[in-house]
């Protein structure tokens, strides 16, 4: 029905339609949601629609375009599914397709916009041009670097890849020393392979390490000492199973739920980030602000997941093995308050071809561009 309806009003059509969106229409704070408010504030021409589910955690930030979200899997869905010119996407094209298609990704007929949720460096992917019946149009990077990661490692062509700069980037600001007590955001990446039960999360290196981390009094009295507020926001899928496995006996250390606050909030409020192999930390080092790498389970990682840069050389901050490596990391950071090291500034470059708040217009650019290969 909605295959039907989408052919009458097809014919009538006057402007395209582009579905954008992230992480399973469950967020709005993302490169998504970033280019989506690009296009709608400054009015570009097509129809642009943010493909949202009912329980979006973020839903404060869509009601601004009531007429501009799409209910997920609703008719409306189906119906603009079938119209659509561009799945425009952060993290898979099910973050805009009915579930009704999920299973047929693999014979994807329509072209994709591959936002990227982050700079593509510390963690292999499953993906290459040919992902989505091969019908990725444009994939966002954020440096030559990056580019060269997905046409040699990825087999992706040359005009396949965009060299951007994230969406999101645009609208990242450094408000950290704006805060009386000053913030650090601890936030490890995530594991596919220590979560399928609980007892073997519990039993983890993960679990184990960062647990000890969270309840270690010398870091309670140094973040007591000198004012600080420690943030551990676990990833999103460690959250929807064991976030209530994580605690502190200290006020100082706050456990970050899902909603609660954004990712873009949490990146610019907080003075230091502490992680393993997130790609967030491309987020924090853009706003050229310290990073400790917590790394416990490198070998293992590697073996896991691997790495399409030198984890030991390539970092764009300090390693720390145990914690308490990292709690003297991060006495350093508070003598020379927080400020960000020249070494690690001059690796990050290789990083970022631009930092000049212009990557949205860059994107938007290249799409546009496409439309008018095919009318030439």
């Amino acid at each position: 029905m909605a295959r039907g309806i989408a052919k009458i009003v097809g014919k009538f059509a006057k402007r395209p339609i582009w579905l954008i969106g992230e992480n399973l229409g469950e967020v709005a704070q993302d490169n998504g949601f970033a280019f989506f408010e690009y296009c709608v504030k400054n009015n570009k021409p097509e129809k642009h629609y943010y493909v949202s589910t009912e329980n979006n955690k973020n839903m404060e930030n869509l009601k601004p375009y009531p007429n501009k979200i799409l209910k997920y899997n609703s008719f409306k869905h189906l119906v603009m599914y079938c119209l659509s010119q561009y799945l425009i996407v952060s993290h898979g094209i099910r973050d805009v397709i009915p579930s009704i298609v999920h299973n047929k990704m693999g014979s994807n007929p329509k072209k994709v916009i591959y936002l990227q949720h982050g700079i593509i460096a510390m963690k292999k992917l499953s993906f290459n041009r040919n992902s989505y019946n091969g019908m990725i149009k444009k994939f966002v990077v954020s440096s030559q670097h990056e580019k060269n990661i997905l046409i040699n490692d990825m087999n992706f062509k040359p005009n396949q890849v965009m060299v951007t700069g994230l969406s999101r980037f645009d609208f990242l600001v450094d408000r950290s020393k704006n805060n009386e007590t000053r913030e650090i955001l601890l936030i490890p990446t995530w594991r596919e392979w220590i979560v399928s039960s609980r007892d073997e999360f519990l039993a983890s290196e993960f679990y184990t390490h960062y647990n000890d981390l969270l309840q270690d009094k010398k870091l309670h009295s140094m973040l007591e000492d000198n004012n600080l507020l420690l943030k551990f926001f676990p990833h999103i899928e460690i959250q929807k199973k064991y976030k209530d496995d994580f605690a502190s006996s200290s006020d100082r250390i706050q456990i970050v739920q899902l909603g609660q606050e954004s990712m873009k909030e949490l990146i610019q409020n907080s003075s230091l980030m502490i992680t393993d192999y997130s790609s967030v930390v491309f987020d924090f080092g853009y706003l050229e602000k310290p990073i400790i790498f917590y790394q416990f389970d490198l070998e293992e990682y590697l073996r896991n997941r691997g790495s399409y840069v030198n984890l030991k050389e390539d970092l764009i901050g300090d390693t720390a093995y145990t914690k308490d490596e990292v709690i003297q990391h991060i006495t350093k950071y508070i003598e020379n308050d927080f400020n960000y090291k020249p070494k690690y500034l001059i690796k990050s470059k290789k990083y970022y071809a631009y930092r000049d708040k212009n990557n949205n217009k860059r994107i938007y650019n290249e799409i546009k561009k496409l439309s008018v290969k095919k009318s030439n």
